[in-house]
Order: C-alpha cells, then structure tokens, then sequence
C-alpha cells in the first residue's frame, strides 16, 4: 500500500473502487456458495 499526498482526489475513487470490490466478493462468494452446494449432492 502507497499512501499518496494527493488523498482527498482519490478518496471518491476509493469510495468507488471499495464498492465494485465488494460487490464482486459478493459475487464470488455467492458462486462458491453454489459451487459447494452442488458439489456437496
């Protein structure tokens, strides 16, 4: 991690970034879920 002088421009960025990230851990998460489900019949 590189911590930048220029924070308060990313911080929207960050924000931003933050949620997509946890969207797609949702995302994956869910299909792994699924994924052990099926495997586990």
């Amino acid at each position: 991690m590189t911590t930048k002088p220029c924070k308060q421009k990313n911080t929207k960025k960050e924000q931003l970034s933050m949620k997509e990230l946890k969207r797609l851990m949702g995302d994956t998460t869910r299909t792994q879920f699924l994924r052990d489900k099926s495997n586990r019949k």
